[in-house]
C-alpha cells in the first residue's frame, strides 16, 4: 500500500527512486506496528488461548 501511494502522488517516478522512498517509509511504519499491535498480541496469546479454552469447555459440557 505504501509504493502504490508513493507512485499514486509522485507520477512518473522510476523503480529505483520508488524503492528507496517505499522502504524509508515503510520501515518506520513496521517498527510502530511490531511495537504497537504485534508485540502485545504474542504476548497475550497464551492468556487469550486460555479463555478460548475455557470457553469451549463451558460450551461443550452443556
Amino acid at each position: 500500500m505504501v509504493e502504490q501511494t508513493v507512485a499514486h502522488f509522485w507520477r512518473g517516478v522510476t523503480p529505483l527512486p520508488l524503492a528507496m522512498t517505499t522502504f524509508t517509509l515503510t520501515l518506520p511504519l513496521a517498527v510502530v506496528s511490531w511495537n504497537l499491535v504485534e508485540k502485545p498480541a504474542l504476548d497475550r496469546r497464551h492468556e487469550l488461548g486460555r479463555l478460548a479454552g475455557e470457553l469451549v469447555q463451558k460450551v461443550l459440557s452443556r
